[in-house]
């Protein structure tokens, strides 16, 4: 089995940093991943929003560095598929919705964009949404952790 680490690239969504933020390891995801790490500007967004929250607190070091919290500037989308990305939001926070899970407005978007962006590269992602993880899969696009990995895994556990 090959490493993710082993990877050229890999594209994080940001679900995988507010985990590692939240038990105080998120050096070891920087660290472990280096310049092979990039995010798309959706999930750049969503953790400028995620760090000014108490639980994420410790994603402040890596939003004031530069470029933020990757070693390479985010990827940013063309408009035919951003659009694409917002319908696809739009429709799995309908459906929550109507299982009674009330989503932000901007509710996966990140992981959507990050699939996106890793299939017209061709590259791997890293995520914790089971929902984004299955949208990768039916990609063909490798998922790291692997699709049975519980969203409230720590690395400390």
């Amino acid at each position: 089995m090959a490493l993710i680490r082993d990877a050229p690239l890999v594209l994080g969504d940001t679900g995988p940093f507010c985990r590692f933020a939240e038990t105080d390891t998120l050096d070891a995801l920087v660290g472990y991943l280096g310049d092979n790490l990039i995010i798309v500007r959706g999930v750049e967004a969503e953790l400028n929003f995620r760090a000014d929250q108490a639980e994420h607190k410790a994603l402040r070091p890596l939003r004031d560095q530069e470029p933020p919290y990757v070693g390479r500037d985010a990827i940013d989308l063309d408009s035919k598929t951003r659009d694409q990305v917002n319908l696809i939001a739009k429709r799995w926070r309908q459906r929550a919705a109507k299982r009674g899970k009330a989503r932000g407005e901007y509710a996966n978007e990140g992981e959507i964009a990050t699939v996106f962006a890793a299939h017209q590269r061709d590259l791997p992602v890293l995520m914790d949404d089971g929902e984004g993880k299955d949208f990768a899969h039916n990609k063909g696009l490798t998922s790291t952790p692997p699709r049975t990995y519980s969203p409230r895994w720590s690395p400390r556990a």
